[in-house]
């Protein structure tokens, strides 16, 4: 690649130090205007972007490929740089920081670069994200899905969705929910395949709650989640039977995914 093309990532990091509040924290007014201001200050990079494709469209996925290493290589520099600063306890949520501005700034800016093209880019780089942090999946959506239809790429996921119906405290910090995490973090992304399981997971859920909230016994859904699986789950990693709650998460998504696609 062009000695030059390495001043894309870092023109395209140079930007992010907008709001990077969650959808649900932040008015959509406010949000056109960060993104807006985002654009601006990643304008040389987007130029040098759609110069490789106008220059070497025939080897642009290739291309594409060499800008999102790169780009993944800076994030997780300024990840590793500034994470020593927060507590164990808070590094999840410091990933979840970086999450949410990859998913309301970056990603649209490389979906709406050129159509043509700028997907290649975008689920190339989002593919090795996820790839690395499996804990920071969320829905690729372009600007205008986000700003104007008021869509939310951190569709909140099972559990929390579970929470929400059983009227039980859906705080981040509440018990079940940092339990879960912990087995998330401490145990399953240790596994041989867990990296996978949980990429599986993040990427699907987003869909399957939408599925099921259209449902017409959505809430007797998710209690029977509950019910059946979870809070069995929670049990087990209470009596840290681990293997398994790691077997009874595989059949609940196995099983949600089957029920969903049916329906």
């Amino acid at each position: 690649m062009d000695d030059s093309y390495g001043s894309i990532t870092a023109g395209l990091l140079i930007g992010l130090d907008v709001q990077v509040e969650d959808l649900e924290d932040i008015e959509l007014e406010d949000y056109s205007r960060y993104y807006e201001q985002y654009v601006s200050d990643t304008k040389e990079s987007i130029d040098t972007i759609k110069r490789i494709w106008k220059d070497h469209p025939t080897t642009c996925e290739k291309q594409m490929e060499d800008v999102a290493k790169m780009l993944l290589s800076e994030v997780q520099g300024e990840i590793s740089e500034n994470i020593s600063s927060w507590r164990q306890e808070d590094h999840v949520e410091f990933i979840d920081h970086y999450r949410n501005v990859i998913g309301l700034y970056l990603i649209p800016l490389l979906k709406d670069i050129d159509k043509d093209f700028s997907n290649c880019l975008a689920e190339k780089f989002y593919e090795k994200w996820v790839e690395e942090f499996p804990s920071g999946a969320f829905e690729m959506l372009s600007y205008e899905q986000i700003a104007d239809e008021g869509r939310n790429p951190f569709t909140c996921y099972i559990t929390e969705s579970i929470y929400k119906v059983l009227n039980r405290n859906d705080d981040y910090d509440c018990y079940e929910l940092s339990a879960f995490r912990q087995f998330r973090d401490d145990y399953l992304l240790g596994q041989p395949e867990g990296r996978e399981l949980v990429r599986k997971y993040y990427e699907t859920s987003p869909k399957i709650t939408s599925k099921i909230d259209a449902l017409p016994n959505a809430e007797q859904v998710y209690c029977q989640i509950w019910e059946d699986y979870l809070s069995l789950c929670l049990e087990e990693i209470e009596e840290s039977e681990y293997e398994e709650c790691k077997r009874r998460c595989i059949r609940m998504h196995r099983n949600i995914l089957e029920l969903v696609e049916g329906a």
